[in-house]
């Protein structure tokens, strides 16, 4: 319940322009990193491998705890929509003056008709599924757009779901130093 009276008070706050981010040098690979650790669970309570690859010296320009949040909605319904023993693929890159974020899964896809309508609010692919009020991918539009990004849905290489978003790269100072 807590969830979604936060998520209806984003929403909210979203379509009123008054959800403020801070914006900070992040590194890329560790936010992917962090996003699966927070993601361990259900991942392991579904039997399905979190994936990831990312540049470790990428870094982008973001509110950290709120591209967590896009991360944690968009990792939670890969891992949702994969088959058991499946394999959710998590990768960023660079693509100058962005940083591209993909999250692929190996579920049942999402239509080609209803790939722009999951970014509306209380949109469901499975409108009788309990739990959740279908504001999560709204949320993580908004969220995406106030840095300045975009999210969609790809036609995916293979079967299942490719999400992708943008974040500015941080271009200060170049790239962070590997750990």
């Amino acid at each position: 319940m807590d969830r979604m009276i936060n998520d209806l008070l984003d929403m909210a706050r979203i379509e009123a322009g008054a959800l403020a981010i801070t914006l900070r040098r992040e590194p890329a690979a560790l936010l992917l990193a962090d996003a699966c650790e927070m993601a361990h669970a259900a991942a392991l309570a579904r039997a399905v491998k979190l994936a990831r690859r990312a540049d470790p010296t990428l870094a982008v320009r973001a509110d950290r705890d709120r591209v967590l949040q896009v991360l944690a909605n968009l990792i939670d319904n890969a891992i949702r929509h994969s088959p058991e023993g499946g394999t959710v693929e998590l990768s960023v890159e660079a693509d100058e003056p962005i940083a591209l974020f993909t999250i692929a899964d190996q579920g049942t896809g999402i239509p080609p008709d209803q790939r722009e309508r999951i970014f509306q609010r209380f949109w469901r692919k499975e409108p009788d599924r309990r739990g959740g009020a279908g504001l999560g991918l709204a949320i993580a539009r908004g969220l995406v757009e106030l840095h300045g990004g975009r999210i969609w849905v790809a036609a995916p290489d293979e079967p299942g779901a490719r999400v992708c978003f943008t974040l500015p790269l941080d271009d200060r100072a170049g790239r962070c130093a590997p750990r």
